[in-house]
């Protein structure tokens, strides 16, 4: 779905702040997903971060947080993979 994003409206990067939201949304998010199939809470955790690095630097650069959900929608899988790894972590220690 990303990708169809970028191919559609095509890649603007006119300075630093574009180049380092690109490469946290979606490249970083892409690659947490990624690592998440391995290592659920490794993948996860930058998942989650990226997204958050993301919302911390456009509000620093243009004064607002990004609009709309689809932002949170495109990353909500890295929450979910952070809950999975946190309840099979806890069904381990309970089985021990």
């Amino acid at each position: 779905m990303v990708l169809a994003f970028i191919v559609g409206e095509g890649i603007h990067l006119s300075g630093a702040k574009e180049l380092l939201d690109f490469l946290l949304f979606p490249v970083g998010i892409s690659v947490g997903m990624v690592l998440a199939w391995w290592k659920e809470r490794l993948g996860g955790g930058i998942t989650v971060e990226c997204l958050l690095a993301f919302y911390v630097i456009h509000r620093l650069a243009a004064s607002t947080f990004p609009k709309g959900w689809a932002w949170l929608l495109f990353a909500a899988p890295g929450f979910l993979f952070l809950l999975s790894s946190r309840l099979s972590r806890r069904s381990r220690l309970v089985a021990a």
